[in-house]
C-alpha cells in the first residue's frame, strides 16, 4: 500500500480578471508560471507548458496524482480546485454574451436579502420603483447583452495564452 502525500496548489492571486487586455495577460502568465513551477519543484519534475498546464487542470476531477519515478510507493495529490474554479470563472465571464458578463451590471440592496440589479450604464437604483429582481433593462438584454456591453473580461482564456506565447507582452498605458 502506497504512502499518500496531498498537496493544496493555492494561486498566487485571487482570479485571473483584471482591468484591461495587459493587466489580464500578465496575471493570467503569473498564475501559469508559478504552477508550472510549483509542479516542477513539488510535484512529478516535469516541464510544462501553458497548453500542458490547461489540459492537465481541465481533464482532472480537482485533484492531480502521480507517483515518483524515484520512490514508486509515495502517491502525491495535488488538489488544484482553486485553480481550476479560477480557469471555470474566467471563462464563464468570457464566454457569456449577456449582462451577468458586462462590467455595467450590478446590484443593488434596499433591505438585506432583496436584490434589484440594474444596468449602471442606463439606469440607477430607484429609476423603478421595484425592490428585488431585474430592472426591465436587465429584462431585455440580459441572455444577449446590449450595444453598450463592456466585457469583464477582454478575451477568452485561450486566445490569452496564445498572446502571452506568441507575441511579447504589450506594454502598459
Amino acid at each position: 500500500m502506497p504512502i499518500v502525500n496531498h498537496l493544496t496548489y493555492e494561486p498566487p492571486v485571487r482570479s485571473l480578471v483584471a482591468d484591461g487586455l495587459v493587466k489580464t495577460c500578465k496575471r493570467v502568465s503569473e498564475v501559469f508560471t508559478d504552477f508550472a513551477i510549483s509542479m516542477y519543484e513539488h510535484g512529478d519534475g516535469k516541464l510544462r507548458n501553458n497548453k500542458q498546464i490547461l489540459e492537465d487542470i481541465d481533464s482532472s476531477s480537482g485533484v492531480i496524482k502521480f507517483s515518483l519515478q524515484s520512490n514508486p510507493h509515495l502517491l502525491i495529490e495535488i488538489d488544484t480546485s482553486q485553480i481550476k474554479a479560477m480557469f471555470q470563472k474566467y471563462r464563464e465571464l468570457s464566454e457569456t454574451p449577456g449582462c451577468k458578463s458586462c462590467k455595467s451590471y450590478y446590484c443593488h440592496s434596499y433591505l438585506p436579502g432583496e436584490h434589484y440589479f440594474f444596468c449602471k450604464l442606463h439606469e440607477k437604483p430607484g429609476d423603478e420603483i421595484k425592490l428585488e429582481g431585474n430592472s426591465p433593462n436587465i429584462e431585455k438584454y440580459l441572455k444577449t447583452g446590449c450595444e453598450d456591453r463592456i466585457p469583464i473580461v477582454p478575451a477568452a482564456l485561450e486566445k490569452i495564452l496564445e498572446m502571452i506565447e506568441t507575441e511579447p507582452m504589450p506594454k502598459s498605458p
